[in-house]
């Protein structure tokens, strides 16, 4: 359970929460560094891996403020460090209104 944070800026503090390469329970930490204009507000934010997708974002409170939802791949066997990619709540909830 998790109570629902503010929209998101850019140079929050964020945690990427998940089960990356199968370990569970493990916290990436880094600051949103990029918020998209498009409807779905795509963030760049603390690094994530794969096992993150579908895990929560949250501030520095413990607030959800997106779902972690792909990292950048360079090439298939190589990642790009520090391009975590999130969909924010804001989106979230425009798509749940409309």
């Amino acid at each position: 359970y998790f109570t629902l944070g503010p929209d998101l800026v850019v140079g929050q503090r964020v945690m990427a929460l998940g089960s990356p390469l199968a370990i569970q329970g493990t916290a990436s930490f880094g600051y949103v560094e990029n918020i998209g204009a498009e409807n779905w507000r795509i963030l760049q934010s603390a690094p994530i891996n794969p096992g993150n997708s579908g895990g929560p974002l949250v501030d520095d409170q413990g607030r959800l403020v997106g779902v972690n939802v792909a990292i950048l791949l360079v090439n298939p066997f190589q990642f790009a460090e520090g391009m975590g990619l999130a969909v924010s709540l804001d989106a979230i909830r425009s798509f749940v209104r409309a």
